[in-house]
């Protein structure tokens, strides 16, 4: 069979299965307080975000979530999801599906312009599918693209796409970014396009200054209208130790993530948050676990694995590490669509703990530690360096196991390191991150037998049977179907083991309005997929 894809924006969304999910908790130890922009009688109809890094504005270049965030405000795709996360058109009108599911016609809108004023029509869907196919693109997620056996311009504003076979996440795919066909085709495959990029947006790309801010204003011929807010001016500010200052107190940016521990240190410094910004606090796709490496000796009686879940606290990660924000995660699926809830849940119970290890032949020695025929019950927990909320997770989860006769050693690496050692499996067990897509079929790379991603060595017939079948059809039912089963065997057989999925806190300046809180919990998807109807109010 051939190899399982998903929609490439899905996956830049989840930012890799380590190293985007190694950004959970970081922190920098350079402190920034630099002047971010006017004050806001001065800034008029201008928004001032704080973002962490740079970001990446060619679509074919990006790799992570910020810089998907940004390219969704000067691209659009043939389809978009809504607030309760179903797809609809986008640059699309509307779209139909053959009988057999094999075909998909989009019918574009008539009232779509480029940033630079040449229309957008069917040959522009047709040129980024060409490009995506395209053996110079630099991502390997275009396989999807390429089970399109046919791909044509039907006329000026329809464009048609032909599969060999059903294909569950073809819809999805096309929620990529719809690129120009009229600019040079060697430019996306440089970093000339991402340096000016013309998109068809809300928002047009004005000037960037590399590593300090990047400048977009309003499209005026934006088929769902002008954004009201003329200016977005993201400005560049690696360490968010201040981004509440910037916007509370120095009332110089308006918008930016707070992380979790400001917000506790506010608290309880007795500042009223509330009073000078709007909170919006919601959860995020990614959640952190363990990792079982079931090619491991020790690990590879799944009583070992029950009997070390059953001796974590979940709820004391979520209450000490993340300080109250966030909560208990219980499956690796995007919850609110697929999650099953009848599946094994392993809430902390150290005699059913000790129960399974006695069972699997493991008994105190004079030390306190487990022992079985002369050999101590030791295991090694890697994860990576950079991470406050991993290394902490790390230090309380080896106190836990400790309490039922589990010696645990830490193995915290860099990050390419631990990268290495995920991909060439030389883990017993890690500690680290996933990022659910809205597609349940992204699964697939975890555990079908025949995957890479399956650091897990993970293998069972009938998850791989059901994965397969679940990627051929487009009826929800059955895939949900098949869905809920998958999750109840993980439950069972146990080579991940969930812990916490965090909050994110974004704060806001008052002056800010219309801000539609969202179901939708995709990174670049969710707070600000209104944005085009904000308008500001001094």
């Amino acid at each position: 069979m051939a190899k399982k894809t998903i929609s490439r924006r899905d996956f830049l969304k989840r930012s890799g299965w380590a190293a985007g999910a190694i950004a959970l908790g970081s922190s920098s130890a350079v402190l920034w307080d630099i002047a971010c922009g006017p004050s806001p009688e001065k800034r008029g109809n201008t928004l001032v975000e704080l973002i962490p890094a740079s970001p990446e504005l060619n679509p074919l270049m990006a790799k992570d979530n910020l810089s998907s965030r940004v390219i969704d405000k000067i691209f659009d795709g043939l389809l978009e999801f809504d607030r309760e996360l179903n797809l609809v058109g986008e640059l699309a009108k509307s779209f139909q599906l053959s009988e057999d599911y094999c075909q998909i016609t989009f019918h574009l809108r008539d009232n779509l312009w480029w940033h630079d004023g040449k229309q957008v029509t069917a040959a522009d869907a047709l040129f980024t599918y060409q490009l995506l196919v395209d053996e110079e693109t630099p991502f390997i997620l275009n396989e999807g693209f390429k089970k399109i056996k046919k791909a044509e311009v039907v006329d000026e504003l329809t464009f048609q796409v032909t599969y060999d076979e059903p294909y569950a996440a073809a819809l999805n795919d096309w929620t990529i970014p719809i690129l120009p066909s009229h600019l040079p085709r060697d430019s996306f495959f440089t970093a000339r396009f991402g340096e000016s990029p013309i998109g068809e947006g809300p928002y047009i790309f004005e000037s960037v200054k590399e590593d300090e801010e990047i400048v977009l204003r309003s499209n005026p011929r934006y088929y769902k209208g002008a954004p009201r807010i003329e200016k977005l001016i993201l400005k560049i500010r690696p360490d968010a130790t201040f981004n509440y200052e910037s916007i509370a107190v120095k009332k110089e940016a308006d918008l930016a993530e707070i992380g979790f521990s400001k917000m506790k240190s506010l608290l309880k410094e007795g500042v009223d948050v509330s009073k000078e910004l709007n909170i919006f606090q919601y959860r995020r796709p990614d959640f952190s676990f363990l990792a079982f490496n079931l090619q491991d000796e020790l690990l590879a009686d799944v009583r070992v694995r029950q009997a070390i879940s059953y001796a974590i606290d979940k709820a004391s990660l979520v209450k000490y590490v993340l300080e109250g924000y966030g909560e208990i995660c219980y499956s690796p699926y995007l919850w609110e669509r697929w999650g099953n809830p009848d599946i094994l849940k392993y809430e902390q119970d150290p005699s059913k703990s000790e129960e399974l290890l006695a069972e699997a032949g493991w008994s105190r020695g004079a030390d306190g530690y487990l022992e079985h025929n002369g050999k101590r019950f030791s295991l090694t927990l890697s994860t990576n360096t950079g991470s406050t909320v991993r290394l902490q997770s790390s230090q309380i989860i080896q106190e836990q196991l400790k309490k039922v006769g589990i010696e645990v050693k830490l193995n915290l690496l860099e990050p390419t390191t631990f990268n290495d050692y995920l991909v060439n499996k030389r883990f017993q067990v890690a500690l680290l991150g996933f990022i659910c897509g809205v597609n349940p079929d992204d699964q697939y790379f975890y555990w079908h037998s025949g995957e890479g991603l399956n650091i897990f060595s993970f293998k069972n017939d009938e998850v791989d049977r059901l994965m397969e079948e679940s990627s051929r059809t487009l009826d929800q039912e059955k895939r949900r179907e098949y869905h809920f089963r998958i999750q109840r065997l993980l439950s069972e057989e146990l080579p991940m083991h969930t812990l916490f999925v965090r909050y994110r806190i974004i704060g806001v300046s008052k002056r800010i309005k219309g801000i539609e809180e969202s179901l939708q919990v995709i990174p670049g998807e969710g707070f600000d997929h209104n944005i085009y109807r904000w308008h500001i109010e001094e």
